[in-house]
C-alpha cells in the first residue's frame, strides 16, 4: 500500500471516475477479496462494466447495514467475464467500519452498485472517506454503531 489505509485514501485525478461496486453475498465476497482465484471468477461483485484502467472502484458489501470494503484502482478495463483486475499495490482495505447510509447522509448522493460519479461528486466521496478513516471503529462493533440488536437503527 502507497498510503497509510487509517489516514488516507489515493488521489483522485480529475481523468479518473469513480465506480461503486457491491458484494453478495457478504461471506462469498470477503472470501475473493482474501483468498481470490485465477481460475474461478466470483460472480458476486456487482459493477457498472463500462470501467477503464485507472479508474477507481469503491466496493461495500451487501449487508445491514451497508459497510465498504475496499478502495481500489482498476489495472485493466472492465472484462465481460466480471473479473476485476486491480492494483493490490494502491488499494485500501477498510480496517475500520464506514457504514455507506452515513456517507450517503453527508454528501447527499446515493451510492449503489453499478453507479459511478465524476469531479466533484467523486471527490466529495472520497472526502467524506477520509474523514471516517479516522475514526476507530472496529467491524466488531457494528452493533454499537448502526443498530441496537432490536432491529432499529442508531444515528450518530
Amino acid at each position: 500500500m502507497l498510503t497509510d489505509p487509517d489516514t488516507s485514501l489515493p488521489e483522485l485525478r480529475v481523468d479518473q471516475r469513480l465506480f461503486i461496486c457491491s458484494g453478495t453475498s457478504w461471506w462469498e465476497a470477503l472470501e475473493d477479496i482474501r483468498t481470490p482465484r485465477e481460475q474461478q471468477v466470483f460472480q458476486g461483485w456487482d459493477v457498472d462494466r463500462h470501467y477503464r484502467k485507472g479508474d477507481w472502484i469503491l466496493t461495500y458489501l451487501s449487508t445491514r447495514p451497508r459497510v465498504f470494503l475496499c478502495w481500489e484502482q482498476a489495472t485493466q478495463d472492465a472484462t465481460p467475464t466480471g473479473k476485476i483486475w486491480v492494483d493490490h499495490d494502491t488499494s485500501v482495505l477498510f480496517s475500520n467500519l464506514i457504514v455507506v447510509d452515513h456517507i450517503e447522509t453527508r454528501t447527499g448522493l446515493t451510492i449503489s452498485s453499478k453507479r459511478w460519479f465524476e469531479g466533484t461528486e467523486a471527490q466529495t466521496i472520497r472526502h467524506e472517506l477520509t474523514k471516517e478513516l479516522g475514526y476507530p471503529r472496529s467491524w466488531h462493533g457494528l452493533d454499537d454503531i448502526a443498530g441496537t440488536g432490536d432491529g432499529s437503527v442508531l444515528n450518530y
